[in-house]
């Protein structure tokens, strides 16, 4: 079986770089919006409608529940018919087989209708698409899960990130979830 790779270029299309500092959050929540709802919002449309201030979004203030809330606040507000949820948490992982996580973020990933909210260390950003490579060229034409490294592509607005683009290992991301309490996905579909 063929090693797969995907990237979303609607997520890319839709990056909102450079953001202001701090407020990976809003900027995130407003790229799952405009890429799954093909509009053109800004992170400020986010944030009025939700009665945020600036300060409160540069203060890291909103969490995780406060962006799942705030995007599905928005989506009512302009009769978007979606909804946001937290998707892939430590309570939600467990310990789940690990290939069939993989499987599922691949076809989350390929969901033209849905777009995915990574929450990482003092940081909110965009999941982009994923890349599979054999561990070595002994192993090419051998799909199997022990025999590949999985990579998850990003899409970065931070400043503080030189690159509009970076691959994390997708058993990082795992593990950051499984390990920290408040790291997590969130979703953003089309109903």
């Amino acid at each position: 079986m063929k090693y797969d790779r995907y990237v979303n270029n609607k997520i890319l299309n839709n990056s909102l770089r450079p953001q202001a500092k701090f407020t990976c959050a809003t900027t995130s929540m407003t790229q799952a919006v405009n890429t799954v709802f093909e509009s053109n919002f800004t992170p400020k449309d986010i944030r009025d409608v939700n009665g945020w201030s600036l300060k409160k979004v540069k203060d890291g203030k909103i969490g995780n529940n406060g962006i799942v809330n705030g995007i599905n606040t928005f989506l009512k507000k302009y009769h978007l018919n979606g909804k946001a949820e937290i998707w892939m948490d430590i309570v939600k992982f467990g310990e789940k087989n690990i290939e069939s996580a993989w499987s599922n973020i691949k076809a989350e990933l390929k969901n033209e209708n849905s777009a995915i909210i990574y929450h990482m260390k003092n940081h909110y950003t965009m999941l982009a698409g994923y890349f599979e490579e054999p561990l070595n060229y002994d192993n090419i034409g051998k799909y199997e899960f022990d025999n590949r490294r999985d990579w998850i592509i990003i899409s970065e607005q931070s400043k503080s990130w030189e690159k509009p683009i970076r691959i994390i290992r997708w058993k990082d991301i795992r593990c950051d979830i499984r390990d920290v309490d408040n790291h997590c996905l969130i979703s953003v579909k089309k109903n």
